[in-house]
């Protein structure tokens, strides 16, 4: 089951899904365990039911090779010997399914057989395109992370990684949740909740600036999300206001995971974020932390209070080298703005020079709450 995670569908651990020959959507793809060569029955029946264009099917058993030429010869596509490593499920898993969805889409026709009904583009990435799409199966309406077809495999095994790691903080505040990922016409995908209003980088474009009741719980609500990915031991790596919607009611959710990983893992080696947003540290070439998290924390923050970040007169060579040498940034647009001192006070806090002398993802969240405008 955790080998299969994010590739799409429900991972069912007690046998066929019911929905294989019921209602609702069919599995997008099998995995059946066979004790000996006559334990075949349930592979018979299956590609008896469906083609291999429509329903691949693995088989995994013991190394007998008479089980492995009768799980071939009944139609399964790949048969794996047990014990089974996860990364050999899951490389089966991803290239089958992505031969299925080849097959499928030639064999529609012009028209196309994709799953998703692609709609307006909603964001582009370095390597994906955001769009809003409809699920055929059932019209679900989401926003879908796809990549080109052909996209290089680490691509593609990195958008899997971090639908795999948004299933495991679905409990998480102010966090999108993933609903389905895996391969469709070819293309790698990864499917969300269509979260509601606009990002907070188009915000601040079309008002200049927020007011600071509403900036402090904009910001609030991405330290409430903070603070909780650091309890699950996860940095998101890239806070910035493109990545953060903000809806009609004052609703907020953090999206684009791309460079998010657990701080027990190395620091992802495809940099990305804006400069403006790094923490020192990390322009120096050290590892994404929580405490660099929150430092993006109180850049958005500025942004927020003030229409741009605090190194809007420095270019982007100078910028990079203030950081590294470790010099403040300039506040002196907030105090220009009378903005409320315990808010110039914590936007400070968060882009002190040295990660010990930040507040936690929680503190800042507390530090705020006598400011934002109810929530």
């Amino acid at each position: 089951a955790q080998a299969l995670a994010g590739l799409g569908g429900v991972v069912d651990e007690g046998g066929l899904r019911a929905d294989a020959g019921g209602p609702g959507p069919p599995p997008d793809l099998i995995v059946l365990e066979a004790a000996s060569s006559s334990d075949l029955a349930a592979a018979a029946a299956v590609r008896a039911g469906a083609s291999r264009l429509a329903l691949p099917l693995v088989v995994t058993g013991p190394l007998d090779d008479d089980l492995v030429a009768r799980a071939y010869a009944v139609g399964a596509d790949e048969v794996l010997v047990e014990p089974v490593e996860p990364e050999d499920l899951r490389r089966a898993a991803v290239v089958l399914l992505e031969r299925s969805a080849r097959r499928r889409l030639a064999a529609a026709g012009p028209a196309g057989a994709a799953r998703w009904e692609l709609g307006a583009v909603l964001g582009r990435g370095q390597t994906a395109t955001i769009y809003r799409a409809r699920r055929r199966e059932d019209g679900a309406v989401m926003a879908l992370k796809r990549l080109a077809p052909g996209a290089p495999p680490e691509e593609r095994a990195r958008l899997l990684a971090e639908a795999d790691l948004l299933r495991a903080l679905g409990h998480v505040p102010h966090v999108v949740r993933v609903r389905d990922a895996g391969v469709d016409a070819g293309a790698t995908y990864c499917a969300m909740d269509l979260a509601p209003g606009e990002t907070l980088r188009a915000l601040l474009e079309a008002r200049g600036r927020l007011e600071p009741g509403a900036a402090a719980a904009v910001v609030r609500a991405l330290a409430r999300a903070a603070a909780a990915l650091a309890a699950e031991g996860v940095v998101h790596g890239d806070l910035k206001p493109s990545n953060v919607l903000v809806g009609p009611g004052g609703e907020v959710t953090v999206v684009d995971f791309g460079l998010a990983h657990r701080a027990t893992e190395p620091t992802p080696e495809r940099r990305g974020g804006t400069l403006t947003h790094l923490a020192p540290e990390v322009v120096r070439g050290g590892a994404t932390t929580a405490a660099s998290d929150v430092y993006a924390l109180g850049v958005t923050l500025h942004e927020a209070l003030a229409g741009a970040h605090p190194w809007a007169s420095a270019p982007g060579a100078d910028l990079a080298a203030a950081k590294v040498e470790g010099l403040a940034p300039d506040l002196g647009g907030l105090l220009a703005l009378d903005a409320p001192a315990g808010l110039v006070a914590a936007v400070e806090a968060c882009l002190a020079g040295a990660p010990a002398g930040r507040p936690t993802a929680e503190e800042l969240a507390a530090a705020l709450l006598p400011y934002a405008a109810a929530e």
